[in-house]
């Protein structure tokens, strides 16, 4: 029993929970400032009975602006994920990134359909036991969500065997 336990563990996979998950996200952000200033001077000059005056003025302003995007999206069922972030985007680069999180979100929203479709390529019906090559080809497909284990100690088999010796 030591040596079974050495090689194989104490659990076996007895199910798979089926399903799939896609996600995506995008975020924009933008910051501007305008900074304006008016420095004025004004000349006074008085001589005898005459008084004069001059006004000089300038003016000066600045304006800065800045933004930053972000995208994140995710999708199991392709085993596909993408992460961009960039704070000055030109406009090819700001369409590839509406191009690609337009992608991610009709996976989403179709993730559901995929999901059947592909189960249903599979041949694959609820309750359904697999042979061995069928179980490594389900958990390539991005199908599988969790695995549920179970202990050798409650199969029929292993404890008769256990105890026989």
């Amino acid at each position: 029993m030591k040596q079974f336990q050495q090689t194989y563990g104490d659990f076996y996979v007895y199910g798979y929970e089926l399903g799939a998950d896609a996600g995506a996200t995008l975020n924009a952000t933008t910051k501007m400032s305008s900074m304006s200033e008016t420095l004025e001077l004004t000349v006074t000059v008085k001589v005898l009975f005459v008084k004069a005056s001059a006004t000089f003025s300038t003016s000066k302003t600045s304006f800065d602006s800045s933004s930053a995007m972000s995208f994140c999206g995710y999708s199991t069922l392709d085993n596909h994920q993408l992460a961009i972030a960039s704070v000055t985007l030109s406009e090819a680069e700001q369409r590839a990134l509406k191009e690609a999180a337009g992608c991610f979100l009709d996976k989403v929203q179709s993730l559901e359909g995929r999901a059947r479709a592909k189960l249903k390529s599979m041949h694959l019906e609820d309750g359904q036991i697999l042979p061995l090559s069928a179980c490594v080809e389900l958990c390539q497909s991005g199908l599988v969500v969790q695995l549920l284990l179970a202990p050798f100690a409650r199969l029929e088999e292993f404890v008769s065997v256990a105890y026989q010796s």
